[in-house]
């Protein structure tokens, strides 16, 4: 079903992989993961070299992206442990890069091919 969150889900992909040159193959929908007991699921994950190195949270269009926001993926990202985390709600993206439990901000996401895994 194409809710507003699966939109901004389906044209992220496609902005990634189209024009940003990120390979469609490394790209995981909707994995499953059991955060305090509670099964959840991550919206994307990216590869780069066989190891997660970037979550996607996706936002319906109306959603702010605030601290909540950024909590729910880091949450998630405790399974993962990627290098990067991007939070989306179709018109405004947040990049993120993970750095010895720093949380850095970043102005422009890296391509792939720059991606530390």
């Amino acid at each position: 079903m194409l809710t507003s969150e699966e939109w901004v889900r389906q044209n992220l992909i496609r902005f990634l992989v189209d024009s940003e040159g990120f390979p469609e193959s490394q790209f995981k929908i909707e994995t499953g993961v059991k955060i305090n007991g509670n099964q959840k699921r991550s919206d994307i994950l990216i590869y780069k070299d066989g190891i997660p190195a970037v979550l996607i949270e996706c936002k319906a269009l109306k959603i702010k992206l605030d601290q909540s926001v950024l909590d729910q993926a880091l949450n998630y990202n405790q399974k993962y442990n990627c290098n990067y985390i991007l939070i989306s709600n179709g018109t405004k993206h947040i990049f993120f890069f993970l750095k010895e439990n720093k949380i850095i901000q970043l102005t422009n996401f890296p391509n792939y091919q720059s991606l530390k895994s």
